[in-house]
């Protein structure tokens, strides 16, 4: 897997494609208005929030599917749909011939940038990336990092690093079976036991727990944006 070189970068005024319906929700789509960059989505439908700011003229939308030549003079690319893989490919491969940096979320084969978990108070940002291994526990040092995690921890935050390869290799194994488990599972998966057993050098025990406690994801009844794994505070 590619190392990544981070950047901050001004993107106001330049062209973002993307291609395709961020699906479940269109937070890449939506925040990229925060930076001032000029959108154009490519999609055969939208979600009602990004029909908002179309309304408004905050983002262009071509209500079709992607044709080669659709990515000319754009200067960053979003593949937001991957459930086409020849589209996949074909995107990819016109970003790679034009020297466009393009990002096909969960398919980091078919990246030339990763778009890091960021933490904001004022004019200081932090990015947190996991080299594309966990976007969950980039999502977890995030909220760690700006006090929103509802998950209890005993270790410093740098300590989750250390699971970041038993994160990636149960994430793997989650997409090679065809499986999808929501953020709030994951991140309730995310256990300082798993620490400790790493730590300890029990990889094979701490992914058996990790794997156990995914798959109950995948076949839940919780309420959207909640999970009910989520230790609970009683006090609060």
């Amino acid at each position: 897997m590619s190392q990544y070189y981070p950047i901050f970068i001004d993107i106001r005024n330049k062209l973002v494609i993307i291609i395709g319906n961020e699906k479940p929700k269109p937070l890449k789509t939506l925040a990229l208005l925060d930076y001032g960059a000029k959108i154009v989505l490519i999609s055969t439908s939208i979600s009602s929030k990004v029909k908002e700011a179309v309304d408004k003229g905050q983002i262009q939308w071509l209500k079709r599917d992607y044709t080669k030549g659709d990515l000319k003079k754009a200067f960053l690319v979003i593949m937001a749909d991957t459930s086409d893989e020849p589209r996949n490919q074909s995107v990819f491969a016109e970003a790679e011939a034009n020297n466009i940096p393009i990002n096909t979320i969960d398919y980091t084969d078919l990246c030339s940038w990763i778009s890091p978990a960021v933490a904001t108070k004022g004019d200081v940002t932090i990015a947190i990336s996991t080299n594309g291994k966990s976007p969950a526990l980039a999502r977890r040092f995030r909220e760690e990092l700006d006090k929103t995690s509802t998950i209890k921890t005993n270790f410093d935050l740098m300590d989750l690093a250390d699971i970041v390869p038993l994160a990636s290799d149960a994430r793997t194994e989650l997409k090679n079976k065809g499986l999808r488990v929501s953020n709030e599972h994951w991140q309730a998966s995310l256990k300082d036991e798993l620490i400790e057993l790493v730590k300890n050098k029990e990889y094979t025990k701490a992914k058996k727990i990790l794997m156990s406690d995914l798959l109950l994801g995948t076949s839940c009844e919780c309420p959207p944006q909640t999970c009910k794994l989520f230790p609970v505070d009683t006090n609060s």
